[in-house]
């Protein structure tokens, strides 16, 4: 059994929507055509995502809601930032975001405003893990022991992405697609698509210690990584708001049976008043373990 040093990385989440005539989309009663997002984390900057009508025809273009200005407001604290015709974020370079805070963001252009409430959830706690490997099988499991907070329902998902050097020198950093055979991650997905693979609730371990279960086969750890390289595996556990579960499901969902890009259905969950979209809340803890030939044949 291997304990290994903890590694904080914020990974920043940005959504790209397209555009092209308003009739395209149906949005469920009471929402407008606009289009709002954003992931915030603890001590990062934080990115608000603005768009106008949205079309399921073309996911290669975006359209403007001209000038505007977006707030965003952190325990009362306000900041505000000005977004040009043409552009569709507006950032907020490191607020003052903690573990617990309320969030909230305003965006308005002209007869359009939109708005959104969160919270940042506590940084989920890994507290042990162990890797196994299976010769006959030539597949690495993983072993994560996590300790869940027995007061309130919480919300995680489980991701794992490798790091390498290629052969031209440069650091290649991708998603891991694992075979996540814990119960706990077939009760999340029901079996629709992998996008959001590796989201569960603690519905069923509130309040306890429990060691989640995934493997990878070999060779997708070693694909076109040179002989004399290792492999870096980031296991990065994250804690969700509820209203980005209910989103992440929602879009599994549409994606899974109507084959339509994310805000294309009045199907999928929004949290945004005035327009559409979502604004979550999200903590972070990743563990790197780094292999190296020897190890894993």
């Amino acid at each position: 059994m291997k304990r290994y040093g903890w590694n904080i990385i914020i990974v920043l989440t940005v959504l790209v929507l397209s555009c092209e005539t308003a009739s395209d989309i149906r949005l469920r009663k009471g929402a407008t055509s606009s289009v709002m997002t954003s992931f915030v984390y603890p001590d990062s900057v934080v990115t608000v995502n603005v768009y106008g009508t949205v079309s399921v025809l073309d996911t290669t273009r975006v359209s403007d809601l001209g000038n505007g200005e977006v707030r965003l407001n952190v325990q009362g604290e306000s900041a505000t930032r000005y977004v040009v015709d043409g552009s569709h974020s507006a950032k907020f370079g490191y607020p003052d975001v903690k573990e617990g805070d309320t969030v909230s963001i305003l965006a308005m252009f002209g007869d359009t405003e939109m708005s959104a409430k969160t919270y940042i959830p506590t940084r989920p706690e890994m507290t042990m893990i162990d890797t196994m490997y299976n010769t006959t099988m030539d597949r690495m499991y993983f072993f994560i022991e996590m300790s869940d907070a027995p007061t309130t329902p919480d919300y995680y998902q489980l991701i794992l992405t490798r790091k390498y050097i290629n052969e031209k020198g440069h650091q290649v950093k991708e998603a891991i697609e694992c075979n996540y055979y814990d119960y706990l991650f077939y009760q999340a997905t029901i079996g629709l698509t992998q996008t959001f693979i590796g989201l569960f609730t603690d519905e069923t371990i509130n309040g306890q210690q429990y060691t989640l279960k995934l493997s990878i086969p070999v060779a997708d750890i070693w694909k076109d990584v040179p002989e004399e390289n290792d492999v870096a595996i980031d296991i990065a556990l994250y804690h969700h708001t509820e209203d980005y579960y209910l989103y992440a499901r929602s879009v599994a969902s549409v994606e899974s049976y109507l084959l339509l890009p994310v805000f294309m259905s009045s199907n999928v969950y929004s949290n945004v008043d005035g327009g559409f979209g979502i604004v979550s809340g999200m903590s972070c803890e990743v563990e790197t373990i780094v292999f190296n030939r020897n190890k894993t044949e």
